[in-house]
């Protein structure tokens, strides 16, 4: 493709320039027929994407396999696997790797026991198929747990099936239809009539031998044959869950009956669901009898703490509600089991709430009620009742550049402008200023796309062109848009290291809106963090507490200390501690933080850069006070997240590598303090010399970036505004 600013023109259009392979990453290249495959050199623009990819599936590739090796062992040893190994499908269909997990639901928050029941299908599953496929069947009541029993096993053992994962709704021939051919078109396997048998045909080759079919709600096996869905391999591996006992031995001699949960592990998934971290003793009695009532069937019971979560109803209230309401369920309905009346109830009593709290939502539920229960997105219903505007095109975009997909995120703007804005844009909306903030916001994101790609050059010409259409008077849409991108602008001039000029853009931003308040919106915790940081860099820390103070009090009171601009403000302040030599304060904000961020357990790449942040300042603190054994240690953590993000040709890793080196080199080991330098100056002519986290880019730069064995000295500012010097 050719580009023009905002927009690009393409050559080739995508579908003839891709092989429609599963999988398949596509890399846009800035270049006609000639030059698409040819590299002028390593510096040629075109050229580092294609070597990060190849660089990223390297890694990806190893990484797995490790991950696979563990995951096995935890498995064989009965150990369960953490949710955050687990990553559900992204909007491509697709998780990280190119192994096809296609389920419809995440992993169950309240999923309790089931020990013994997943015990049981590890061993079946693990013995060898030579004999055939292994099909195993799990029979129970509805509700019971059939399916997030079945689900909890691909969960623990999605690494085995290197083919893939799937899901398939076996309640009807129509919703088997609809799974096979979304499956078809995941795998982008060529157009067919008959997508069942392109499936079947794609999973009966050798090399497609590893996967898991889970046929779930097969309950009318009469009706709905699975055998006419399932490969004709002897490979494979298939869970069929049904309330049909008699499958046990008719589909498969393998299986088991799901029986509803112990009273205990009921109780633990009630009090899980109604938030209720802190039982009494008359909470886990009505929990028992609430539980008794409810046949301990894991669905009942999850919405029965629903109820008590959302309305903040007593244990002991609810029961009584529950025995009223149970016995107006059996008068309408006396042929019904007990079972059926349970549920029943526990449904009317949660439906009767809604029509109460919200008619319309009632109405939405009961239009939903005539379709298919798989294929309504619960994203969908979280986005709609947000009484904010939570997803669009722009916000899919900041998504993907908060996973550090800088390259999907542009190709998402680009994708839009293509499809909605480029043809036949209505000329009326050149007048118009809420089109024209939606306008800003898209150059805010090609802008932030520019600057996490360090062109600066390029990022200044998207900011500049956009301004609101009236400047003595824009919009108030328009007017937080050219805030954010001032923002984006002090933020470039102080990534460049121009901090002066950085700084009275943030300070008439912070004269401009105050301070933060309840309704704030995340930029203006930004800023702040911002102004602190710039504070530190002219050596004005003792101004940084007087900028936050008042915010910080604010980000503890609303809870916001564990979102990601509540932690920077933290870091801001740990920045003005160590500037002014408070190392101990400075130590025990970071012990606590760091404990939050490690307890992140996918984290984004913000969350990621200030777990690198925390880290390095502690090992600073250490590093300036001579404690060699600990800075060391601490420099290896944050190394260590810099491998996991992929960050080694970045300054950051440069400055680390440096740090580490002097820290080995007053220890002894001048060996690999040598080593330690190379790799630092070779990740530092890839990226440069930067600013962009606070302190490191500047006086920290200048304190290691020395040669080994030089003495130097690092003024820090005392909270009694003397000079504190620090030396090796």
């Amino acid at each position: 493709m050719t580009s023009t600013w905002l927009f690009k023109r393409l050559i080739v259009e995508h579908h003839s320039a891709i092989l429609n392979l599963p999988g398949e990453d596509v890399i846009p290249q800035d270049a006609d027929h000639l030059e698409i495959a040819r590299f002028s050199s390593k510096d040629d623009r075109n050229f580092p994407p294609m070597l990060a990819r190849l660089r990223t599936l390297s890694r990806r590739l190893a990484s797995e396999a490790q991950a696979a090796q563990a995951v096995e062992q935890q498995v064989q040893s009965g150990v369960d696997i953490p949710q955050g190994m687990i990553h559900i499908s992204n909007a491509r269909g697709y998780p990280d790797s190119t192994t096809l997990f296609e389920v419809p639901f995440a992993p169950c928050e309240t999923f309790k026991g089931r020990k013994n029941d997943l015990g049981y299908m590890q061993e079946f599953f693990s013995a060898s198929n030579d004999d055939g496929q292994l099909k195993y069947v799990l029979s129970g009541l509805g509700g019971c747990g059939k399916t997030h029993t079945a689900l909890k096993y691909a969960y623990n053992n999605r690494f085995k099936y290197k083919n893939g994962v799937i899901f398939f709704n076996a309640s009807s021939k129509t919703t088997l239809i609809a799974d096979f051919t979304r499956v078809s078109e995941l795998l982008k396997l060529p157009q067919s009539s008959n997508k069942v048998e392109g499936i079947k045909q794609w999973f009966s080759r050798a090399e497609n031998s590893d996967w898991l079919f889970i046929f779930d709600n097969a309950d009318d096996m009469t009706s709905v044959p699975l055998s006419s869905y399932i490969p004709r391999t002897t490979r494979g591996h298939l869970i069929i869950t049904t309330r049909d006992e008699t499958a046990i031995g008719k589909v498969s001699e393998h299986g088991h009956s799901i029986k509803p949960l112990e009273p205990e592990e009921a109780i633990q998934v009630l009090f899980s669901k109604a938030r209720i971290a802190q039982p009494s003793a008359d909470d886990v009695k009505q929990a028992g009898e609430i539980v008794e009532l409810l046949g301990c069937l894991p669905l009942a019971v999850d919405q029965a703490g629903a109820f008590i979560r959302t309305q903040q109803k007593p244990l002991r209230e609810y029961r009584r509600l529950f025995e009223d309401r149970i016995l107006e369920v059996v008068k309408t309905s006396p042929q019904r089991d007990s079972i059926e009346n349970s549920y029943l109830t526990v449904w009317e009593i949660n439906f009767r709430q809604t029509e109460k709290d919200c008619p319309m939502a009632a109405k939405l539920l009961l239009l939903l009620s005539f379709l298919e229960g798989t294929d309504i997105p619960e994203s969908m219903l979280r986005r709609g009742c947000s009484p904010k505007k939570v997803w669009d095109t722009n916000a899919e975009s900041t998504v993907l550049r908060l996973q550090g997909d800088t390259q999907a995120s542009q190709d998402a703007l680009e994708n839009h402008i293509r499809n909605s804005i480029g043809p036949g844009l209505d000329e009326d909306l050149e007048s118009d200023a809420r089109w024209n903030a939606q306008r800003g916001e898209l150059v805010l994101s090609f802008a932030e796309n520019l600057l996490r790609m360090n062109n600066s050059a390029r990022t200044k010409v998207e900011l500049a062109d956009w301004k609101p259409l009236n400047l003595a008077a824009p919009s108030a849409m328009e007017k937080l848009v050219a805030q954010s991108r001032d923002v984006t602008l002090g933020r470039l001039l102080r990534n460049d290291g121009q901090f002066k000029e950085a700084l009275p853009i943030f300070e008439r931003l912070l004269k401009e809106t105050g301070s933060v308040t309840h309704n704030s919106t995340g930029w203006q915790l930004v800023m702040f963090n911002n102004v602190s940081d710039l504070y530190c860099e002219v050596g004005r820390p003792l101004d940084v507490e007087a900028v936050i103070e008042e915010q910080l009090k604010l980000v503890y009171a609303r809870k916001w200390e564990n979102i990601p601009t509540g932690r920077r403000l933290q870091l801001a302040l740990v920045e003005s501690l160590i500037r002014r030599g408070e190392f101990r304060p400075a130590e025990t904000c970071l012990d606590k933080l760091i404990l939050v961020l490690e307890a992140d357990e996918d984290p984004n790449e913000v969350q990621n850069t200030n777990h690198f942040l925390a880290w390095t300042c502690l090992a600073r603190i250490s590093h300036m006070e001579g404690r060699w054994d600990q800075a060391l240690i601490c420099w290896n953590r944050a190394a260590g997240i810099i491998e996991k993000c992929c960050w080694e040709k970045t300054f950051s890793n440069a400055i680390v590598l440096f740090s580490i080196a002097q820290v080995l080199y007053h220890t002894g080991r001048e060996d690999e303090a040598i080593i330690n330098v190379q790799k630092a100056e070779v990740a530092l002519k890839v990226e440069g010399r930067r600013y962009w986290i606070v302190g490191l880019g500047s006086y920290w730069f200048d304190y290691v970036c020395v040669p080994l064995g030089d003495w130097t000295q690092l003024h820090l500012l005392s909270s009694a505004n003397n000079q504190t010097e620090h030396r090796w």
